[in-house]
């Protein structure tokens, strides 16, 4: 793993190096050349590097571990092969002519475990059949609005065949009244590229504590879904704080799953967890397929 992160950093400093060309000082912050590549992917000037940023918020966790996500529980949306969805929202005023959420856009990876958008209008509490099939959904935001300015029901996507048309912790993605964005400490990696996790904030409310971890699972080991779950960082956060980590430089690899997990020393405790990764493409790589 060492290895392969520090091949990823060569590559990205490599790939880097016009866009770095000329901006050297005496800063030794600003001038530390993986710090600079990282600034110039997210300017653009790196070639086939790009970014993501993930934030996701459990606002009361009360059973013994939960993922930090909208929905609360244990997030469990993982297909195994492209799947249709249903979105709908909690309320009759999510819909064109109401004072809520008019139009939302959804993001996640499509067959191929690529990356792919769709957008929806949402009719209130009647399902509405999202486009394309997906393996995974991991982002959801209101785009346009009524007076309120924002969605006012809960937005739900589910399974459109196993789905019951109520916003549960089954579902792929949540948008919490008001909210305008889903808060999911969760995400794939799409096939042929590699992340490096850099950045990370994790946080706790109402005075408690919480334990933390992050874990990923590979598609691509062992026998999907049986590949198993590890713990590749871990936080304890006390009293209303929180706990950065910067320039964790993990990799990440093509085709797995993140997620943020907490436990806590009461009940109805909110958890956040912020993080941010940079995806390079893998040069040669093929998308495998459903």
């Amino acid at each position: 793993m060492r290895a392969a992160t520090l091949t990823l950093l060569a590559a990205l400093l490599t790939a880097a190096t016009p866009a770095l060309a000329g901006r050297a000082g005496t800063n030794p912050n600003r001038d530390f050349p993986a710090k600079n590549a990282f600034v110039e992917c997210l300017w653009g000037n790196v070639p086939g590097c790009d970014w993501v940023f993930k934030f996701g918020e459990n606002p009361s966790i009360a059973a013994p571990i939960e993922v930090i996500w909208d929905g609360g529980g244990i997030y469990t949306a993982y297909p195994t092969t492209p799947t249709t969805l249903d979105c709908a929202s909690t309320v009759a005023n999510d819909a064109v002519g109401g004072t809520g959420a008019t139009s939302i856009r959804v993001a996640g990876l499509g067959p191929d475990w690529e990356l792919q958008e769709a957008e929806f209008v949402p009719t209130g509490v009647t399902p509405v059949a999202l486009s394309k099939t997906w393996l995974r959904l991991f982002r959801m935001q209101t785009l346009t609005a009524g007076t309120t300015e924002t969605n006012v029901g809960t937005i739900f996507c589910e399974d459109a065949t196993t789905g019951d048309n109520v916003a549960s912790t089954d579902d792929f993605t949540q948008i919490r009244p008001g909210m305008g964005s889903t808060l999911m400490a969760v995400y794939t990696v799409p096939a042929c590229k590699g992340m490096i996790l850099a950045d990370i904030t994790v946080s706790v409310g109402k005075g408690q504590d919480s334990h933390v971890s992050a874990e990923t699972r590979s598609v691509d080991v062992g026998v999907f879904p049986d590949g198993a779950w590890r713990t590749i960082l871990t936080w304890d956060v006390y009293e209303s704080g929180s706990a950065p980590l910067e320039n964790a430089f993990v990799l990440i690899p093509p085709r797995t799953d993140i997620r943020f997990k907490a436990t806590t020393g009461g009940a109805g405790v909110p958890v956040h967890a912020n993080f941010m990764g940079y995806m390079y493409d893998i040069p040669g790589c093929t998308p495998p397929g459903p």
